[in-house]
């Protein structure tokens, strides 16, 4: 049990200035609450936009490369031009005179 006469009371006005200013607080709470959901629907909205921007990046990124790429037909003339400086000349020219190119051996050696 405990004794009444020895608890600390508040005084009324006290209490209510107390309670005014934890209703303060709970309204500011709510505001900041209201302001924060605000906040990540704009971050989740600014996510998607990113997110669009990031794609839209990556297809022009794929329409540059298929640009770039030759065609078939480029890269079928780029082959027979690289297969005729690499393969042995069995003739060459020189001050207006063709040369023959023999091997020194004949017996395939």
């Amino acid at each position: 049990m405990i004794n009444q006469a020895k608890v600390d009371t508040v005084p009324a006005d006290e209490l209510a200035a107390l309670e005014a200013e934890c209703k303060a607080l709970e309204e500011g709470n709510t505001t900041l609450i209201a302001r924060v959901k605000q906040l990540t629907a704009g971050s989740a909205s600014a996510v998607v936009q990113s997110t669009e921007v990031t794609r839209a990046n990556k297809f022009l990124t794929g329409l540059v490369k298929i640009k770039s790429t030759p065609t078939d037909q480029e890269v079928d003339a780029q082959l027979v031009d690289a297969d005729e400086m690499v393969r042995p000349q069995d003739a060459y020219a020189h001050a207006g005179h063709t040369y023959m190119i023999l091997p020194l051996r004949s017996d395939g050696c």
